[in-house]
């Protein structure tokens, strides 16, 4: 189950995304007066940087370190633009895979799994993480197109700092609840389901060191929190608007052939 949780918790690190290694306490609610929501969210995109700069961010590499259970799963991200993307996930004694989507194609090497070309939930999982890796910079400053609902649910102490409580609703009707820093406007915590192969799973996400970078804040350290535990990734290294090998993205010739495990 973590294995599956930690792969879907990357997409996210990665998206926003992104988060601090602090666990989660209770929000206690402080009675004020309160500024307008759109304010709040309009805040948050300055606060990372602006949608401009943020939509100059074309491709980019990002190294990150996920830990479960004192477990160390390296990760490089390659996205070289909207369903181009690569994934490699290593864990030292254990073995790698990697994850190419490419058009309309996405497939599978490596010794975790098996080499394969991916087909039904497998695609259509590997073409959401993608989605949500295109989404890690365009979806600054969008969330009056991202969003058919936003609420202002209060201000609140979150691990003895303020902040402001706000319900986002996506087109398609799920709701997270999102935690702005009053006095950075950044997103701090976010509580949503998280969509598995087994099911949803309800998590709390907190981000922390966030860090400016050719001129984009990210968050350099994410807590994943569920029932199954805690999930940490840092971010090691980014590099924006590179040059992508296009060989990361050439179907392998034995499974052109129909071969794979």
């Amino acid at each position: 189950m973590k294995r599956i949780l930690f792969a879907s918790v990357l997409s996210l690190s990665l998206a926003a995304v992104c988060w601090s290694a602090s666990s989660p306490v209770a929000a206690q609610e402080i009675k004020q007066d309160r500024p307008r929501v759109e304010d709040i969210l309009d805040r948050e995109a300055e606060a990372m940087g602006g949608k401009e700069a943020n939509s100059k961010i074309k491709t980019f590499i990002m190294q990150a370190t996920v830990s479960v259970d004192g477990v160390d799963i390296n990760i490089v991200a390659h996205y070289a633009g909207p369903n181009k993307t690569c994934m490699e996930i290593s864990i030292d004694g254990i073995g790698s895979e990697t994850t190419v989507v490419n058009g309309n194609m996405a497939w599978v090497t490596g010794d975790l799994s098996g080499d394969r070309i991916l087909d039904g939930d497998e695609k259509a999982e590997a073409f959401r993480k993608a989605k949500e890796m295109a989404e890690t910079y365009a979806r600054i400053g969008n969330w009056r197109t991202d969003y058919k609902q936003v609420a202002l649910l209060g201000e609140v102490d979150l691990d003895g700092k303020a902040a402001y409580k706000v319900s986002l609703t996506s087109q398609k009707g799920d709701v997270v609840i999102n935690y702005y820093d009053k006095a950075t406007g950044l997103l701090v915590q976010s509580e949503a389901k998280l969509d598995t192969p087994e099911g949803p799973v309800d998590v709390v996400i907190t981000n922390g060191d966030h860090k400016k970078v050719d001129g984009v804040t990210l968050a350099f350290s994410t807590t994943i929190s569920s029932a199954e535990g805690d999930i940490f990734v840092v971010i090691d290294s980014v590099q924006h608007n590179v040059a992508i090998p296009d060989s990361l993205f050439v179907l392998p010739s034995d499974l052109k052939n129909g071969g794979g495990n």
